[in-house]
């Protein structure tokens, strides 16, 4: 009853699968339903069959393992856990429940026209119903009988799956893995509905339906393989899907996690439900979670295999001997969750710190904006490992430093200047490791990590370079580069207090921004001042050459009226660039002419204002 003794292998059919072999029940370590493009590739097998005649014809769909679980307390004593396998079997199911929505819609349109084919029809909808996708559960002692699905997939999808199958009412999609079983089943009723077809003979219709379910039950093949060790399912579920494109870290450390409290049932109960909970948000946030999280407490990027990283160095290598110790565990993945909630705000520019309304704060909302800048505008995707770790460990005000200094140095490091991400990724990595190492006594300084980005600066987007890419990249001509505009030109605007009064006359102030107003760099709308198209009465030979350059660009604001189009400077000057609310577009109606000497100087100041502003 051990080992390999206990493992039986068997080639059968799908249909034998859920004919036989059944109540199937997917357990909650299970993933979640997660076929997309998979489906259109069922969908091309069975439409392949679909060519020959039934027994003619066979397509291999892989394996199905299954633990068989005993319990003779049951009127059906004998039941299947599902490890492997659950994807193919529940787009089976879905399939099937296609073929008993078109029997029935058959069997009622040609009820008074055709009774042979209207009986065809409700005996294959029957017989589909009876013998794969129901089962009568009779209790004879309570002179009941309940008619159950022979398969049931988690907690979570299950409502779902259930409606779906039964033809029931959709319960509210709330989760990524409910919208692809609607689709799956909209696309697998689209393949039953074009095969059967919707005009014709009905014998005909009624045959093609037929051959459809032989398909789905008698031609296609699985190796059905049945452990009776309830004790390695975890351990074979691992084995099976490891490195496999079709699972991934997360589901496996979810696997590992709940292998591991095996034997604590409420602790395996509330990691199932902490597991349900994470992984119902999209599988591209969680993969992308699990990629950040592990060099963000480690220090550095994750050698080899990423699952046996992440277990290595967040879970014990053997079961906890104590409900102590399994409570441990059980934080170890509510952390997950709590780092997950961090995690989804930082990638999407949202302030991880609670900011209560009405009450006072160190931290001003044009830092807050920062960090969309930082994360949204200019992709810095590489720091998010290290925004995670402040997030954690930094006060407010300490993480809005970090913020803001890593948005100067992506800016002019990788973004003008091309640095390559090797260093500061290697940086970032290191610093995470350090702030959540820091405690109350020996807080993080931000210092260390300061002149470690000046120095990268010094090395790879040095002055001389920093101002020769900015004439050269930021061109209106080149649309990847219009984002960056923005940026550059609201950067320069949120100085210009600091410039005017300090910036221009000690060259060696530290910046300082203001930040009394926060500019909305998406409503933000670039301007030509030599027009980009002008009419063909104000074109001027000598700017046109350089209309796209950074001299002849500025800006309006979200609250500007920004109707100037392709006006003239003279008519624009007055009409549009003296009332905005952007200081440097308004100084520029203080100019009577704008010529190409007027560009170049304009531009020069400009960079002369960035190799200030730009610095850590």
């Amino acid at each position: 009853m051990y080992g390999a003794a206990s493992v039986e292998a068997k080639s059968i059919t799908m249909g034998d699968v859920l004919g036989q072999r059944f109540p199937l029940v997917v357990p909650r370590y299970q993933r979640a339903y997660a076929w997309d493009e998979a489906v259109g590739d069922f969908v091309q097998d069975i439409s392949a069959m679909l060519q020959d005649p039934a027994g003619q014809t066979s397509h291999f769909f892989g394996g199905v393992v299954c633990i068989q679980l005993t319990d003779n307390q049951k009127v059906r004593p004998t039941s299947y856990e599902l490890v492997d396998g659950q994807q193919r079997l529940a787009t089976l199911m879905l399939a099937l429940s296609c073929v008993v929505k078109a029997a029935a819609d058959l069997e009622n349109h040609c009820r008074q026209t055709d009774q042979k084919v209207t009986d065809r029809a409700r005996t294959l909808k029957e017989d589909t119903l009876e013998n794969y996708v129901t089962w009568k559960d009779s209790d004879v002692s309570a002179g009941t009988t309940t008619v159950r699905r022979r398969m049931t997939l988690s907690l979570a999808d299950d409502p779902v799956f259930g409606a779906l199958v039964l033809g029931e009412d959709i319960p509210e999609p709330s989760r990524e893995s409910h919208a692809l079983l609607i689709e799956a089943k909209t696309t697998l009723m689209d393949m039953t509905e074009n095969y059967v077809g919707a005009t014709g003979p009905l014998a005909e219709r009624m045959d093609r339906l037929f051959r459809l379910r032989q398909a789905l039950v008698q031609d296609a093949h699985v190796i059905h393989i049945v452990s009776l060790e309830r004790s390695q399912a975890y351990r074979l579920f691992a084995v099976l899907n490891h490195r496999g494109v079709s699972l991934s870290d997360a589901d496996l450390l979810r696997s590992r996690s709940l292998e591991l409290l095996e034997g604590f049932e409420a602790q395996h109960e509330a990691a199932a439900m902490i597991w349900d909970e994470m992984l119902g948000e999209s599988a591209k946030l969680i993969e992308d979670f699990f990629q950040t999280i592990y060099p963000s407490v480690a220090g550095k990027r994750a050698e080899g295999d990423l699952f046996e990283a992440i277990e290595k160095l967040f879970f014990p290598a053997s079961p906890p001997p104590t409900p102590a110790e399994a409570d441990q565990l059980i934080r170890r993945i509510e952390w997950f969750r709590e780092e997950l909630a961090i995690y989804t705000k930082l990638v999407n520019g949202d302030w991880p710190y609670d900011r209560p309304p009405g009450k006072p704060t160190a931290v001003r909302p044009w830092q807050v904006d920062r960090l969309r800048r930082l994360v949204v505008t200019l992709r810095h995707d590489l720091a998010i490992a290290v925004l995670l770790a402040g997030a954690r460990s930094l006060k407010e005000n300490a993480f809005a430093d970090l913020v803001y200094m890593l948005e100067i140095f992506a800016f002019r490091y990788k973004i003008i200047c091309g640095g390559h991400a090797t260093r500061p990724s290697n940086l970032y990595y290191q610093q995470a490791k350090l702030m959540r190492e820091a405690t109350p006594g020996k807080p993080y300084d931000l210092n260390p990590l300061r002149a470690q980005l000046r120095s990268l600066i010094a090395d790879k987007a040095g002055e001389t370079l920093f101002r020769q890419l900015l004439a050269e990249k930021l061109q209106y001509s080149n649309s990847s580069q219009r984002m960056n505009i923005k940026e550059f030109l609201t950067i320069l605007e949120d100085h210009r207090t600091w410039w005017l009064k300090i910036g221009s006359k000690q060259k060696n102030a530290g910046p300082k921004p203001s930040m009394t107003k926060v500019i909305d760099i998406e409503g933000v709308t670039l301007e030509h001042i030599y027009p980009q198209n002008a009419a063909a009465a104000d074109k001027d030979a000598d700017l046109e050459p350089v209309k796209h350059t950074l001299g002849n660009l500025t800006f309006f604001g979200a609250a500007d009226n920004v109707a100037a189009d392709n006006k003239p400077f003279s008519t624009k000057r007055t009409a549009h660039y003296s009332p905005s609310e952007i200081a440097m577009t308004s100084d520029l109606a203080s100019k009577n002419t704008w010529t190409k000497i007027d560009i170049e100087k304009r531009q020069k100041g400009l960079i002369d204002q960035a190799v200030r502003i730009f610095v850590i």
